[in-house]
């Protein structure tokens, strides 16, 4: 039985050579794209339904807006705008806004608001994120 020749040629060294630091580039091109970004483990925010409560000078009404069509990075902020309806015959000032829901904070707002009676006014509110992966409503209440 013959013994198997090899190719050990200059060519076929420099070939194996050029692979071998293809190779470590590669490498090195992934662990790089991970310690900048692949390691993030920050999770996601996704506000299903923002629950806005308005109690006041006499009137108390609920809307329920349906928000599930954006997600968020945790401990980030965003903004909401409302618009707020006062169906009672008299001025109605919101003058606060509260989130009872867990990891949220209003970090700002334009409050406070005058609204006419039967009139509507817009509130923007910027809310600062929960730092864990959150998936569910949205409480706020505007007094």
């Amino acid at each position: 039985m013959k013994p198997l020749e090899i190719d050990n040629s200059i060519e076929f060294r420099r070939s194996r050579k050029k692979i071998a630091g293809a190779v470590i580039a590669v490498f090195a091109a992934v662990i790089l794209i991970l310690i900048v970004g692949g390691f993030n483990s920050a999770g996601t925010v996704n506000v299903l339904w923002i629950r806005s409560t308005v109690n006041t000078s006499g009137i108390s009404y609920t809307s329920n807006i349906q928000e599930n069509s954006h997600t968020f990075r945790t401990g980030g902020k965003t903004g909401f705008s409302f618009s707020l309806y006062n169906p009672s015959g008299n001025t109605v000032t919101i003058s606060t806004v509260s989130s009872d829901t867990a990891g949220f904070t209003i970090i700002s707002d334009n409050l406070p608001l005058t609204i006419l009676p039967h009139s509507s006014a817009t509130v923007d509110v910027e809310v600062k994120l929960p730092k864990t992966t959150y998936a569910g409503d949205l409480n706020l209440t505007f007094t």
